[in-house]
């Protein structure tokens, strides 16, 4: 994913450009006089992205334990940046409820939902095989903003983010004029397109589907790619998007 797109959809995500500042290689999330600082390097999201906490009203290391937090979100190659801004929106209104902390209370916005109230993301069962466990999900989505906010709700679930490969994915949307498809392996090499196959082989529309693995230990060889394909099947199945003939 661009870093331009990701910065794109938090721009949707936070309309207020008061709470957000996005700068060239630097965006800044404010909420009250607090600041959470976040530079992009140029590898950003394989590089992990530099973070900093201005004006923290608490002691030093309450601040330090939160930038630790923050920066082990990062995976190569996955945007952290909405995990990061919800962690950090949560640790700061969490803070501005306690007694004695010496911070402005002057109104400010909460940052809107980010997930839309008819974004419904299903996840099933973990399946194990030779080791390894697998978890697909999906998601009714109907523009490429719905995927990444999508990506970014299921990666809030430390355990799925911390996946050997959290989020294989791939999805197709249709517009007036024509359909957007695209993959990502994120690590496991064809992952990605053998779940964009699936997809063009159901005929399966407005659709991310995604599948969580944590490797086992035992290399697995082409069986992965069936166990990625079959699991992510059984869920579009399950939850009433594929019809079994």
């Amino acid at each position: 994913m661009d870093p331009r797109d990701e910065l794109e959809v938090i721009r949707s995500m936070y309309p207020d450009l008061e709470e957000v500042i996005i700068e060239q290689n630097k965006v800044t999330l404010k909420i009250s006089e607090i600041c959470l600082v976040v530079t992009l390097p140029p590898g950003y999201p394989e590089t992990p992205p530099n973070f900093n906490i201005e004006y923290w009203p608490n002691n030093a290391e309450s601040r330090r334990e939160l930038l630790d937090r923050l920066s082990t979100m990062h995976s190569p190659g996955t945007p952290v940046l909405f995990m990061a801004f919800q962690e950090f929106k949560e640790s700061v209104l969490q803070l501005l409820t306690e007694p004695n902390t010496n911070v402005s209370t002057q109104p400010h916005k909460v940052p809107h939902q980010v997930v839309p109230p008819d974004l419904t993301i299903y996840s099933g069962p973990c399946v194990t095989v030779m080791k390894s466990t697998f978890q697909a999900h999906v998601c009714r989505v109907c523009s490429e903003a719905q995927v990444l906010q999508a990506k970014h709700q299921l990666l809030r679930d430390r355990k799925l983010a911390k996946a050997s490969h959290p989020l294989m994915s791939a999805f197709r949307i249709r517009t007036p004029n024509l359909v957007l498809s695209d993959n990502d392996d994120d690590g496991e090499k064809g992952a990605g397109s053998k779940l964009a196959h699936l997809l063009d082989l159901l005929k399966v529309e407005n659709l991310l589907v995604c599948v969580s693995r944590w490797y086992g230990g035992v290399h697995m060889g082409p069986t992965r790619f069936k166990v990625i394909n079959n699991v992510a099947r059984e869920l579009l199945v399950a939850q009433g998007f594929l019809e079994i003939n």
